[in-house]
């Protein structure tokens, strides 16, 4: 948790969170969708589907500077290649008709990038900030839930990796969307 939130727990690494990169894919060695894939044998294309949803929600949801490699929307694939940089354009091309086929996880990306842009917590910098206006509400069985603020407000941040729907507690009585 301490990581999304830009590493304000102590050592600070870095001058402020803005400085902190967050990725799950980056140019070379396995796409997210090909490492899922691999490490996940077995699972249903459209649970994959959900895990790099969740993946790359991550990223834009965290504080720091979020990094999205060319094609993670739209779950691009290079074909399980995990040393691609001498593979040339049949391995590292954009197959572009992925984001008709994947439009749904595109469009959630496209709806993270607004939210993020949307809210100011999402994007603080000072370690002074975080320590103020962010608290770490779970960081276990698969959930990771934080809440920020800013003065437009208090959002709950909630990842679950399981399968199944988890109960979290500690939150105040509200409506959350």
């Amino acid at each position: 948790a301490s990581e999304m939130l830009g590493g304000y727990y102590q050592p600070h690494y870095f001058l402020d969170a803005s400085q902190r990169v967050q990725y799950v894919e980056v140019h070379d060695n396995f796409t997210l969708f090909d490492k899922l894939s691999i490490s996940l044998l077995g699972e249903s294309l459209p649970r994959l589907q959900r895990r790099c949803n969740l993946a790359t929600s991550m990223i834009l949801l965290s504080l720091g500077i979020p990094e999205i490699q060319l094609g993670q929307a739209f779950l691009r694939t290079k074909g399980g290649n995990d040393n691609s940089y001498n593979a040339g354009d049949s391995v590292n091309a954009i197959d572009w008709d992925r984001l008709s086929t994947y439009k749904a996880s595109a469009d959630y990306v496209k709806g993270l990038i607004a939210l993020r842009k949307a809210v100011p917590a999402l994007r603080q910098r000072s370690y002074a900030s975080l320590n103020a206006h962010s608290k770490v509400l779970a960081q276990s069985d698969g959930v990771l839930a934080f809440e920020l603020s800013d003065s437009s407000g208090t959002y709950v941040v909630a990842f679950n990796a399981n399968t199944s729907q988890k109960k979290l507690s500690g939150l105040k009585k509200s409506t959350y969307t």
